[in-house]
């Protein structure tokens, strides 16, 4: 009888919301340790599967554990942030999708911008970004 409930129990989560209720959704821009020109970048990432999809987004300055950005509702699969970013700074951030409550995971790793030129230790190299000319 316990086997059968759990074949029962796995198979409703499994179809509940598709495969963005485990594996997320996928950042498109800025990518991972991309170089943005602008202080107010529009985020974006692909759209999870479904009619009536919001997301989540978090943000995060440096290395700072509370977010400097937090929003939920977004109705749109990409989010111009209002307020101008610090820069010289990186910043890290994530999103999830939510489809009739259910909540995706937030991306895999949250993906580090930088909002312009630096240098920056993250290990016993130095990682560095130039504009193009």
């Amino acid at each position: 009888m316990k086997k059968k409930l759990l074949l029962l129990a796995l198979i409703s989560l499994l179809s509940l919301g598709g495969c963005t209720s485990f594996k997320g959704v996928r950042i498109t821009y800025p990518e991972y340790q991309e170089v943005v020109a602008d202080l107010q970048p529009t985020l974006k990432w692909e759209a999870a599967p479904g009619s009536d999809v919001t997301y989540e987004l978090i943000l995060y300055e440096g290395d700072q554990v509370n977010p400097s950005f937090y929003k939920k509702g977004l109705k749109e699969n990409e989010h111009a942030i209002e307020r101008e970013l610090k820069p010289g700074t990186w910043y890290r951030w994530s999103v999830r999708s939510n489809s009739d409550g259910v909540l995706s995971a937030w991306t895999k790793k949250e993906t580090q911008f930088f909002t312009g030129v630096s240098l920056h230790k993250r290990s016993k190299y130095m990682i560095f970004a130039t504009p193009d000319r």
